[in-house]
């Protein structure tokens, strides 16, 4: 099974984090003071397991390349993964008009998961997969925990 594997850089993987990452960059600029997200978290041990696999997720997308995994963009997972980023984007506009609802910070959570998700399937990397699929459920308990119930 690990012969199908080698050790090489996705560049689309960067390009996919990037994206996702543009609107927290934003956000941890120009938030303000009385910002949902800036109070202390009520799940410090998840939060420190959900990084790692974070981190995980990150460098089997990264770093792990499949052998036979197509180059085609014939595919619809691709166009998937760039809808859930389409999603995440609106998700931070309405926050950033002042919807903090229920519905808009779990697709704050949601949707770059589903994202990562779908590139680790469509590149046939069951470790990054698996990592993201941790990381989801991990990420939806801290944020139900901390900004919904």
């Amino acid at each position: 099974m690990l012969k199908k594997y080698k050790i090489g850089f996705d560049v689309w993987a960067l390009w996919i984090l990037a994206v996702i990452m543009l609107p927290n960059i934003i956000w941890m600029i120009y938030s303000g003071p009385d910002d949902l997200f800036y109070k202390e978290t009520v799940t410090p041990t998840v939060d420190v397991v959900m990084n790692i696999f974070r981190c995980l997720m990150l460098a089997a997308l990264c770093f792990i390349r499949n052998k036979t995994a197509t180059r085609s963009i014939k595919s619809s997972l691709p166009a998937v993964s760039g809808a859930c980023c389409m999603f995440y984007y609106s998700a931070w506009i309405f926050y950033y008009c002042g919807q903090s609802n229920n519905l808009i910070i779990i697709s704050l959570c949601i949707f770059p998961c589903l994202a990562f998700i779908v590139y680790a399937f469509f590149k046939k990397n069951p470790f990054a997969f698996v990592f993201a699929i941790i990381f989801t459920l991990l990420h939806i308990v801290s944020t139900a925990v901390n900004y919904i119930i």
